[in-house]
């Protein structure tokens, strides 16, 4: 008969993921509607700072870029007459108004700022983000910056998701067809559907044939030596590959990151004065 599962199941891993999809959806929409209100605890530092400084809506920001555009263009006309190709192709211009050209651009009020804030350059946040002044409604004044310690913490961020999408990729795409083809007899597993996607469906028959007295070595040698059927080596040695084809691409990143932050630190050393 078939023996009893026991274990996480993916039955239950559905429930919380659900779960947490609707927390996540909830708090997004909570954000979402401060972000619209320009509440001020969601931006402590632009507490004291005007509120388009949070956010601005895109209608309010392109008016007044049309508004400047067409005053230039009156000054223009009036220092020359014969401008129709300029006027015609400001016309266009204004018709045509990139994404994120006006400084206050954030974007929609819940998901703009993914975007916004992805187009940012590390130089950028450094120099100061335009829209944030003190002064002029944010568009003037001593703008707001971080420092190096928040450029070398977003640049982890990037190496971790640069390691996560490598991950994510030879995960799905390699090693869990393995894992999942590697049984075809399910009657007498004991293991669950969640795990028969894991490694141990391949090695689930190696347990019930190897002995208890075995020492490590024995083990090691029944699971990788040629004792085996070649399906369940080939399947071992691939994400035996795959592991160490992953450590060495994060080892990698983090050396290019260590290099880059170290010049970063010795730059800004430099221009602050300390020397």
């Amino acid at each position: 008969g078939n023996l009893p599962a026991s274990g996480i199941t993916l039955q239950a891993i559905g429930l919380t993921l659900g779960g947490g999809l609707c927390v996540s959806s909830l708090a997004v929409l909570a954000f979402g509607i401060a972000v619209i209100w320009r509440h001020k605890f969601i931006a402590p530092r632009c507490s004291t700072r005007h509120p388009n400084t949070i956010w601005r809506s895109r209608s309010e920001c392109y008016a007044e870029c049309k508004k400047e555009r067409e005053s230039q263009e009156q000054q223009q006309q009036q220092q020359n007459d014969n401008t129709n190709g300029t006027k015609n192709d400001n016309n266009n211009d204004n018709n045509n108004i990139e994404l994120y050209a006006h400084p206050q651009d954030r974007g929609n009020p819940f998901f703009g700022w993914i975007p916004w804030t992805l187009h940012l350059s590390y130089d950028r946040m450094l120099r100061g983000i335009p829209g944030t002044g003190t002064r002029d409604r944010g568009m003037g004044g001593k703008l707001l910056a971080v420092n190096l310690d928040a450029i070398i913490l977003f640049r982890f961020h990037a190496l971790c998701l640069r390691v996560t999408a490598v991950v994510c990729f030879i995960c799905i795409g390699i090693i869990l067809p393995l894992n999942l083809t590697a049984s075809s007899d399910n009657e007498t597993t004991k293991l669950t559907n969640y795990g028969q996607t894991t490694i141990a469906n391949i090695v689930h028959q190696l347990e019930a044939s190897s002995s208890n007295n075995d020492s490590y070595l024995d083990t090691f040698l029944s699971i990788f030596a040629t004792d085996q059927s070649m399906p369940h080596l080939i399947r071992l040695y691939v994400i035996s590959f795959c592991t160490w084809y992953i450590t060495y691409f994060t080892l990698k990143n983090i050396r290019r990151d260590w290099g880059e932050n170290l010049v970063l630190r010795r730059g800004g050393f430099f221009l602050g004065g300390h020397f």
